[in-house]
């Protein structure tokens, strides 16, 4: 044993001659003896045998080996091992190229995993040759800073020991565990480029365990039995040889004493070393005179725990039907009217969205993340988010949806109520999940959560009202997965808050709220008094064209009770109106019951001096995050109004935080602040001038703009004074110019998506709107400078422009795009786009030349089938944006107006000149000048050139005959589904259609579906997969492919974002079978087809899927034979003529 030296001075000669005489009577003193924790407030004395030591268990949780190499060999290790450790590493062999690692195909993973395992432990675990010090010191030295050593590792898994000295200790360890970042410091010092390079692997992903019950053995001994243990070692270390009994249970146990140090050095001189042996102030930092020890957390029951969440949900998934009615409570199921949802898919080309069909396919992944954890739930003020949250929590409650039962526990956390929590605990606690003094403690449940992440959901209501002024966020930190890395997370926020939310989510999603009449009239329903009621009431949101505001579900329940108790002008038609109108009756309505004192209304001049000083401090909270304001602020004289407001229930007046007894009032809803805040900004513009507005003067940025966005919104809504100042406001904003150009080059060279642009377009379209009539003619061309050109309208903006002839003899915009699907609209609406069309003199590009714009869409009623916008090139140009048709849904194919577009005596010709112009305009234009008007010399682009999507179905030869003359034409095609294509027996005509399309990295669906597809046109869609290298969905489902379904196997490698692959009802040879299971497995891709299961794997016989009640069986050579050619011809029979094709053959081959 060696000496035991402390180099703590304060250190007593007592428990010196304890470390030396532990030291001589068998401790391991040059593991453990005396260790002073330099960087934590306290002396520790400590020897540690089997009651300090925590195991750290490591294991390679996925791992990708690099693609095999024409040289290979195996990693050359020797048996070894380490101090008190038993260790074996992969046996040596000799090697033509030195580190590195070959794998064959049908190498063992759990001997893969083993030998990685041992690699990292020769290289960083066991000493190291001088060359790789620096690596061998990193994992150790992180230790060391947490006065946290080694004490052995062994491997199987790799399993590291290491040694706590005291209970401080040991709980750091386990906060930095549970917390996620030992586990980085494992990756990042273990997973090195060293490792993956000797190893040869593309992806190592380490997974890092500390068994809890471990832990809470270490931490009982620390809090009960090291105690004891104390006063036997003083009582011993009366005597030089102590007796042979107390020495033997010594060696039994790990002594450990800790002892205060004082701010005072002269304190710490003058303890005595009885004081420290005895642990005077020992475990400071948890204990004082007047505090408990925090106790150490029993084992969480997890069935008492689910019902006290239910019990909670039960309650706080209550709605109130009359919002100032406490009484009307009812629970939500009986209210809840389901949402339209769409998943937000980001590609290079722009954002694609997909329709969801319950909320719950939120749970389903995509390429990226098969099962993702962090799911972001995004939509605009009012549409439902909270709702949602309250709804699922209701299901899971009540067992009603299935996919929930896997969650054994699911926390609902309003991030209003957490603001400012350092740690999740503190987060579970404020957050009044349990009850106080209930029988479930929080750190039993922090606990579980920890150790069993992948039972636990956690969903987040409302990041848009959270804020933390702290360093740390444990709310961030769960997001981006430095804690709670394995649950699964979904969090809610308004649409344009959400940017640092995007970079960690898995998978977003939109809510649009009612998008049919269908869900607004069943929402109306559960307010309103009949039938015959609600038929009124929907007529009348038609007929004044309210349908934009109905679909968001505060402002339908709103408009509800309005309906019941109508103003005497009628329903308001803005949602400034709404909320003031909807204010007033609420404060009647607390009149009537208490027969009090008539309130004034709220447009009297003294209630609108005191709304606006309640304003200011609405606004001033919003800038600082904080969604209430403090009651001590607030002036006396605007106490009446204020208390009013509070007695209606749009405040509640609670403590600002757990620990702080000053009062805030919380506003209901942030809606609710915002349109106060408004009322200020309003009032502001009636009472100052321009020169001095001071609101509007706080917000010098984009940033700041688009965080109050709802405020500028109302106050232009209440004022049009307040308007036309917003609009004239932005020229003075820094960077907005820039932000918009960006948007516009993106459009002209892209897809026409603007979708980081739409919330400021939105915005200063508003602005530019709710002006007068008498002015928005004088500010038209004001309104085009803070756009850059770029109109985004609504329906309700569209008919102004149409109705006020705002474009005609006007600078003409740059582009107009419209923020609605035209199969949504009414024909009002489609009146006012010929309109807009013919005010323009806009022009459709056929392959016959140009056509006047109106007069096409007058001929061709096709606004269900198709949607428009307007690009500047010489002239301005109709673009068609999207195809959609079905005749279950209504909606015909639009054959005429599509020949029209393609019909021409040379259209090979034309189709040629018109698409290379239109491919040299695309760059030409990506480098002008952003003031400098998009034009082109020579004919206009085609038409169709920029279609994006052709959803089809139900289509005959007529159809398809038209959509083969079509798609040459497209070159942004991002996604084309067509579904039943009956009455064709010609097999030529699908291969006409198949060659036609336009593979590009834009493409990133393709759906054939029962579609007549055999084998020679699916092994063209197969050799042009590695044109479309961003496919990442491809469907040919209930088609004959034959031997295609080879070909497709064999190319699938060729492109590396394909995720999804439908060939359901296809029949297949065994040997197809096996061949797409390789194929599938190798590369990633979900598949869905009779055989084989989600990954790949064939399924017995007795498990596969049935056709028409027929059970599908492999296809036999015999059925085979009809199609003409071997596969052999089908690999190459078209591949003759192209180099590339051939040269793309051999590298995929």
């Amino acid at each position: 044993m060696g000496e035991v030296v402390s180099e703590n001075p304060t250190l007593e000669p007592a428990a010196r001659k304890l470390s030396t005489w532990l030291a001589n009577d068998g401790f391991n003193t040059d593991e453990g003896g005396v260790a002073v924790a330099s960087e934590f407030p306290f002396v520790v004395v400590a020897v540690v045998l089997d009651d300090g030591e925590l195991n750290i268990k490591v294991e390679v949780e996925d791992l990708k080996p690099k693609k095999p190499k024409v040289q290979t060999s195996t990693i050359a290790t020797e048996n070894g091992g380490s101090q008190g450790v038993q260790y074996q590493s992969a046996a040596a062999t000799s090697s033509p190229t030195e580190g590195s690692v070959s794998h064959s195909g049908t190498d063992d993973l759990q001997a893969l995993k083993t030998r990685v395992l041992c690699s990292i432990a020769d290289n960083y675990l066991r000493e190291t040759p001088p060359k790789s010090i620096e690596d061998h010191s990193r994992f150790q030295e992180h230790l060391r800073k947490m006065s946290v050593n080694i004490t052995g590792f062994s491997v199987g898994s790799l399993l590291i020991t290491v040694k706590c000295e005291s209970l401080q200790i040991l709980e750091e360890l386990w906060t930095y565990y549970s917390s996620g970042h030992l586990g980085e410091i494992v990756q990042n010092c273990f997973a090195t480029e060293k490792i993956l390079e000797e190893m040869n692997l593309a992806e190592l992903k380490l997974k890092t365990t500390i068994d809890i019950e471990e832990y809470k053995a270490r931490k009982v001994y620390f809090e009960r039995v090291a105690p004891r243990d104390i006063s036997a070692v003083e009582e011993s270390f009366k005597s030089d040889n102590p007796p042979e009994n107390k020495r033997r249970r010594l060696t039994d146990n790990t002594a450990v004493v800790e002892s205060c140090k004082s701010d005072d050095p002269s304190e710490n001189k003058r303890r005595r070393p009885t004081d420290i042996l005895a642990g005077e102030g020992s475990f400071n930092r948890y204990d004082s005179s007047n505090s408990k020890r925090k106790r150490v957390a029993e084992p969480l029951n997890v069935e008492k725990c689910r019902e006290q969440l239910r019990s909670h949900y039960d309650t706080f998934s209550k709605v109130k039907t009359v919002p100032w009615n406490d009484s009307s409570s009812i629970p939500i199921d009986e209210i809840y009217t389901p949402l339209s949802w769409v998943r937000d898919e980001r590609t290079p080309s722009g954002a694609r969205q997909e329709e969801l069909e319950d909320y719950t396919d939120m749970f389903k992944g995509n390429k990226h993340h098969r099962k993702p954890t962090r799911m972001l739930v995004y939509g605009r003020p009012g549409i439902g988010k909270s709702t949602f949250c309250k709804k699922i929590a209701y299901d899971w409650s009540k067992a009603l949806k299935e996919i929930l039962m896997k969650f054994y526990i699911f926390l609902m956390i309003k991030l209003r109520d957490v603001c400012d929590m350092k740690h999740i605990r503190d987060v579970l606690v404020a957050s009044k999940l349990l009850a106080g003094d209930g029988p479930i403690a929080v750190e039993s449940l922090h606990d579980y959560i920890i150790n069993n992440q992948d039972k636990v959901l956690l969903v987040l209501d409302g990041y848009d009202e959270y804020s933390c002024v702290k360093k740390h966020s444990p709310i961030l930190e769960i997001w981006r997965g430095e804690q709670l890395r394995d649950c699964h997370v979904i969090v809610t926020t308004r649409q344009f808050e959400c940017d640092e939310l995007t970079g960690p989510s898995h998978i977003q999603f939109e809510i649009h709220g009612f998008r049919d009449w269908k869900q607004i009239r069943a929402y109306a329903g559960k307010f309103l008094t009949s039938e015959q009621d609600v038929e009124k009431f929907t007529a009348y949101l038609k007929e004044k064209a309210l349908k934009d505001l109905a679909e968001i579900p505060l402002l339908l329940m709103m408009l509800c009770r309005l309906w019941n108790d109508p103003p005497l002008d009628g329903l308001p038609t803005s949602r400034a109106g709404i909320y003031t109108e909807f204010i007033q009756t609420m404060l009647n309505h607390k009149v009537e019951r208490e027969k009090s004192v008539l309130f004034q209304k709220v447009t009297s001049t003294e209630v609108r001096e005191d709304l606006s000083i309640l304003g200011k401090f609405a606004f001033d909270a919003l800038l600082q995050g904080r969604l209430f304001v403090r009651c001590s602020e607030l002036p006396h004289r605007i106490s009446r109004t204020f208390g009013k407001l509070s007695e209606v229930g749009l405040f509640q007046i609670v403590n600002t935080t757990s620990l702080n007894p000053e009062k805030g009032a919380y506003f209901i809803h942030k809606s609710v602040q915002e349109f106060l805040a408004a009322w200020h900004m309003k009032e502001e513009v009636l009472s100052i001038k321009r020169g001095s507005m001071t609101s509007l003067s706080r917000l010098e940025s984009v940033e700041k703009i688009l965080k109050v966005i709802e405020v500028l919104k109302f106050a232009c809504e209440l004022s049009t004074e307040a308007a036309s100042a917003v609009l004239h406001y932005f020229a003075s904003v820094e960077k907005m110019g820039s932000w918009l150009d960006s948007g516009l080059r993106n459009l002209i060279q892209s897809t026409g998506n603007l979708f980081e642009q739409k919330g400021l377009l939105t915005l200063i379209s508003h602005s530019y709107f709710c002006c007068s009539p008498e002015r928005r003619r004088d500010l038209f061309s004001t309104f085009l400078s803070r756009t850059k050109g770029i109109m985004y309208l609504d329906s309700s903006q569209v008919n102004i422009v149409a109705k006020e002839h705002l474009l005609k003899s006007a600078v003409a915009p740059r582009c107009i795009f419209f923020s609605y699907l035209w199969f949504e609209c009414s024909e009002q609406s489609y009146r006012d786009l010929i309109t807009v069309a013919e005010d323009v003199n806009a022009v459709v590009g056929s392959s016959s030349g140009e056509k006047k714009a109106a007069d096409f869409l007058r001929k061709h009623a096709c606004r269900r089938q198709c949607d428009f916008y307007f690009l500047k090139i010489s002239k301005i140009v109709l673009y068609i944006d999207r195809i959609i048709s079905g005749e279950e849904e209504g909606y015909p194919f639009p054959t005429k107006m599509l020949r029209e577009l393609v019909s021409s005596t040379a259209e090979s010709t034309q189709e040629k000149r018109v698409c290379d112009r239109f491919q040299e305009h695309d760059k030409e234009t990506a480098s002008c000048s952003t003031e400098s008007t998009v034009s082109i010399t020579g004919p206009i682009p085609h038409s169709l050139s920029r279609l994006r999507r052709i959803l089809v179905g139900d289509i005959a030869r007529q159809e398809v005959e038209t959509l083969t003359d079509i798609l040459p034409l497209v070159s942004s095609l991002e996604h084309l589904s067509i579904d039943n294509v009956s009455g064709i027996s010609d097999a030529q005509l699908m291969e006409a259609l198949v060659s036609s399309i336009k593979y590009s990295e834009r493409l990133h669906v393709l759906e054939l579906s029962n579609a007549r597809l055999t084998s020679r046109p699916t092994a063209a869609i197969a050799r042009s997969l590695h044109q479309a290298p961003n496919l990442s969905e491809l469907d040919l489902s209930s088609n004959p492919l034959g031997k295609g379904v080879s070909v497709l196997a064999r190319y699938l490698s060729s492109c590396p974002d394909l995720w999804r692959l439908w060939l359901e009802d296809v029949k297949m040879t065994k040997e197809q079978m096996k061949d797409l299971s390789v194929a599938v497995r190798q590369n990633d891709i979900e598949v869905f087809t009779a055989y084989h299961d989600e990954k790949g794997n064939l399924k017995p016989e007795d498990e596969r899927c049935t056709l028409g009640g027929i059970k599908i069986g492999p296809a036999t050579d015999s059925e085979d034979e009809h199609e003409s050619g071997s596969v052999s011809d089908l690999f190459n029979g078209q591949e003759s003529g192209s180099d590339s094709d051939s040269d793309h053959d051999e590298k995929s081959g």
